[in-house]
């Protein structure tokens, strides 16, 4: 049942987007000269959301059965196809942003389907048939419940980020460039604890399906101690970063004023 009903959403979100990239983009404020641009770009990216569904469905199922090396796999495959087609599409056939966000999207159905095709060879018996295609309001609450406070962070962190991107872009295309710089940097200093925090996640929902309450509650006890020092590791990294660039000059000079929606 979730596998159907997530893949429903995933294709109604599709076509909501796609449907609505006009609104989009001028709800985000993006510059005259940009928004062709981010139009066929994001047109691309949305197409590739049921690749990215398979992917994180079937890596949750393998990661439940104990298997976490084959979705990590399929992972770097993913990101190695990406940067390769990026190459080849811009540099080479000259295909410009449509090129980049192809190469996503390829990259993405690459590693989602082929996930798909081993867990369909490994796990026959696990495959998914018309019959388990059922509604289940018991089994719907439980995935609610467990799924629900996770969905709501994630949510809120992003539509945040959207609306200081609004902001952002109401001042030209060279500051949205360096804000979009420094939104990477921030995601690669938050990456290791979102990581930590996913990997812990599988812990706990393959400890809450066996019944073993008792080992998560020992085991965040263990855990807590570590983000400090994990936190620490992360600042010593950027503030290092920070003394390598502290006396170059900075790019943007002139910050023009924000424009009208």
């Amino acid at each position: 049942m979730s596998f159907a009903f997530t893949a429903l959403i995933t294709v109604l979100l599709i076509v909501l987007f796609c449907a609505g990239l006009d609104t989009i983009i001028k709800w985000l404020r993006v510059p005259q000269e940009t928004g062709s641009d981010m139009r066929i770009y994001l047109f691309y990216v949305f197409m590739g959301f049921f690749a990215t569904f398979i992917y994180n469905y079937i890596s949750n199922l393998l990661r439940g059965l104990g298997n976490s090396v084959v979705p990590l796999f399929f992972l770097a495959l993913s990101v190695v196809l990406n940067i390769a087609l990026d190459i080849l599409f811009v540099a080479g056939f000259q295909m410009g942003i449509a090129g980049a966000a192809q190469a996503t999207v390829l990259a993405q159905h690459i590693s989602g389907f082929g996930l798909l095709i081993y867990y369909w060879i490994k796990y026959p018996g696990l495959r998914l048939h018309k019959k388990d295609c059922v509604w289940n309001r018991e089994d719907f609450m439980e995935i609610l419940s467990l799924s629900g406070f996770t969905c709501l962070q994630q949510s809120v962190m992003n539509f945040g980020i959207l609306m200081v991107q609004g902001l952002v872009n109401s001042f030209g295309a060279v500051v949205m460039a360096a804000f979009a710089v420094a939104v990477k940097i921030d995601t690669i200093a938050y990456m290791p604890v979102q990581d930590f925090g996913n990997a812990f996640s599988v812990f706990v929902a393959q400890n809450f399906s066996a019944g073993k309450k008792d080992r998560i509650r020992e085991n965040v006890g263990d855990v807590e101690p570590q983000k400090p020092s994990m936190k620490k590791r992360v600042q010593e990294i950027l503030d290092g970063s920070e003394n390598n660039t502290g006396n170059q000059k900075p790019v943007v000079s002139n910050v023009p004023t924000p424009r009208q929606p």
